[in-house]
């Protein structure tokens, strides 16, 4: 049985309980930082004022004590790892990290257009907790939108922000359902993932990078190691200020972009490959069933 970022309640006690009396292995499943409370001030949701730290704190500490309840744990990163290892020291850890979805596998293939004259660069922040993450990259792209009048961007999800640019090179839209967040790639031109860099963001993994990735489009993103783990393979690591908008420039030439995207579908699979991470499971995870 698993769960996904289990939190100590007395149902998910009783069905741990039934499950272990009938024999299941039991294993939580975990891609944030979210049972370290030593580092709860570091929250995307305390640092964008959405939770205090006092109810986040407490949301980690029953995240903890719900997994010492269970017989493996498996993170999406190898940072993570670290912290799973000195919080439940004894316990195996796993890395499994995360790949393209599988239902995209078979989705057909739709080039993504290179030399349009409008370009549009993406934005896709999946919760409400990253108007600071998008402030490390505010300066530099209201300079890059300002000198380039035919570049416009797109923000899919809630984010307070504000550029210094013309409207209509603005476009803000609601969250849409993972079922259309493909869609989102279609047309563009250039992702964004800038993070900040905290104790919790140097665990998150290159969900961002893999999954525009495998839809022909690149990603400038912060320096993260799981970011770094795609670099070639997609991320375009932006250590400073200046460097994204140096990114965003070079990309603008045409041959440099076809050199960064060529079979960028291909390197990215090579690192996100569903198949191999459900291998990964059953011959790491899943102990043999004796004969």
């Amino acid at each position: 049985m698993v769960v996904h970022r289990p939190r100590a309640s007395f149902s998910l006690w009783r069905l741990v309980r039934l499950s272990r009396k009938l024999g299941a292995k039991l294993v939580a499943d975990v891609d944030d930082l979210v049972f370290d409370e030593g580092f709860a001030r570091y929250s995307p949701a305390v640092r964008n004022g959405i939770a205090s730290l006092g109810q986040q704190k407490r949301r980690w500490r029953e995240h903890r004590e719900a997994i010492k309840w269970f017989d493996h744990i498996t993170v999406s990163t190898e940072t993570l790892r670290e912290h799973a290892h000195r919080c439940f020291p004894g316990k195996p850890v796993t890395v499994l990290h995360n790949a393209v979805h599988w239902h995209w596998r078979r989705a057909p293939h739709r080039p993504v257009a290179q030399e349009t004259q409008s370009k549009t660069i993406v934005y896709l922040p999946g919760t409400r907790s990253h108007d600071q993450d998008f402030s490390l990259v505010a300066e530099p792209l209201s300079r890059f939108l300002s000198a380039h009048p035919e570049v416009r961007l797109r923000v899919t999800g809630p984010l307070n922000f504000r550029l210094d640019v013309p409207e209509d090179q603005l476009q803000h839209d609601a969250k849409v359902p993972f079922t259309r967040y493909d869609q989102q790639f279609h047309d563009a031109w250039v992702n964004l993932a800038p993070l900040e860099d905290t104790p919790f963001n140097a665990c998150k993994s290159g969900l961002k990078v893999l999954e525009s990735g495998y839809w022909g489009v690149p990603t400038i993103c912060s320096s993260n190691p799981d970011y770094a783990r795609f670099e070639g393979a997609g991320a375009l690591l932006a250590r400073t200020g200046d460097d994204w908008l140096s990114w965003l420039e070079l990309l603008l030439i045409d041959r440099e972009y076809q050199r960064l995207t060529d079979d960028l579908r291909g390197r990215t699979l090579g690192l996100a490959d569903v198949n191999v991470r459900a291998n990964e499971f059953v011959d790491e995870v899943l102990e043999p069933v004796p004969s």
